[in-house]
């Protein structure tokens, strides 16, 4: 009989941490937990984070949870890597990691004995002899603080993964009819909003934009004249609000939210005239993640005329595909925010 192999995947962000166990056995995955906690305010300094405070955050949530599996994967925002899709000749395996190096000194602004490098080949052309790798590139402090932290709270560090590349991994995942479509991956997040274009599985070109929930949230909080929390709660949880409550938050929501829509068309337009590759690509949907994906029922409508020709907007669910671990927990109290998990159950995933 086939042992199962667990892990976990750990997603800290700024207003939330999100934890999710996955395991697997003779082929079916099982969904063990999938936690949210909120992060505390303290962590995060103006270089890095306050590995004490993360150490005994997670020793928390390990010890609250009863969380037995070690084996973890963790995030890396996007913002302090760099990633850099090139094209190389092909070589044989034992030349890959010398010319990958030799290629990220083009494109890595620092001494790389102070950063990990990482790489993957995503296409290979054997006629041609050339192939495409994407390398990514991040500062051995910021990185070297997380697994300190986490491992000191007594978990193992095997996996390190941007976090919107983990949103794509899973996405595309659970849905391998749209492998090759090339689709826009949104991703708001608490003070800033990630987009990745992909084309079929390959990231294409990425854009950081000044966007995140706290802004919708700050507006709730100021306009009904109640504490930030509360007001991401009715946010997050807006389908249980009176009729009454329900539309005065929608309209705050919307009006927020044209920001993005605004540069979410700007992001598509500067795609589609800057980056070589995008001349003849057709966006065929916008993949939503974090706090949009939760609201997607009530955004939907208004994003898709604003953006222009993309026909469609879907919101990623991780646990599409997974099967939750008898009587630990339901799937349906969770579905409403699933679209939060989307960077932990990736890196789950990866792990397994």
């Amino acid at each position: 009989m086939a042992k199962r192999k667990s892990f976990l995947g750990i997603d800290i962000g700024h207003y939330y941490t999100k934890i999710v166990d996955i395991s697997e056995k003779d082929n079916i995955r099982f969904l063990n937990s999938a936690i949210k906690e909120r992060t505390p305010d303290a962590l995060f300094t103006d270089e890095n984070i306050d590995e004490e405070i993360l150490k005994e955050f997670i020793k928390d949530i390990v010890s609250t949870h009863k969380i037995k599996n070690k084996k973890t994967a963790i995030a890396l925002n996007s913002s302090v890597v760099i990633a850099k899709m090139v094209d190389m000749p092909l070589v044989d395996a034992k030349e890959m990691e010398q010319s990958v190096m030799w290629e990220a000194k083009q494109y890595i602004p620092f001494n790389l004995d102070t950063v990990n490098v990482s790489y993957q080949i995503m296409k290979k052309d054997e006629d041609a002899k050339e192939m495409q790798v994407l390398i990514a590139a991040v500062k051995k402090d910021k990185i070297n603080s997380y697994v300190n932290a986490i491992k000191n709270a007594g978990l193992q560090v095997l996996v390190a993964d941007v976090d919107v590349f983990s949103e794509a991994n899973i996405f595309y995942s659970n849905n391998e009819n749209v492998v090759n479509d090339s689709n826009l991956i949104i991703d708001v997040g608490y003070d800033a909003t990630k987009m990745l274009f992909m084309q079929g599985e390959i990231p294409a070109f990425s854009r950081y934009v000044d966007f995140g929930f706290k802004t919708i949230t700050d507006s709730i909080s100021r306009n009904l004249e109640i504490s930030f929390d509360k007001a991401n709660s009715m946010m997050n949880d807006v389908n249980s609000l009176s009729e009454d409550l329900k539309i005065r938050v929608l309209s705050i929501v919307h009006d927020e939210m044209q920001n993005l829509y605004d540069e979410t068309k700007n992001s598509i337009i500067f795609y589609r005239t800057n980056v070589k590759s995008a001349v003849s690509d057709s966006i065929k949907r916008i993949v939503l993640s974090g706090a949009a994906g939760c609201l997607i029922d009530h955004i939907k409508e208004d994003f898709l005329s604003s953006v222009g020709d993309i026909k469609d907007i879907v919101s990623i669910n991780p646990f599409q595909l997974l099967t939750a671990q008898s009587g630990d927990f339901d799937l349906n109290d969770i579905s409403d925010s699933a679209a939060l998990y989307s960077v932990a159950t990736g890196l789950a995933m990866r792990g397994l």
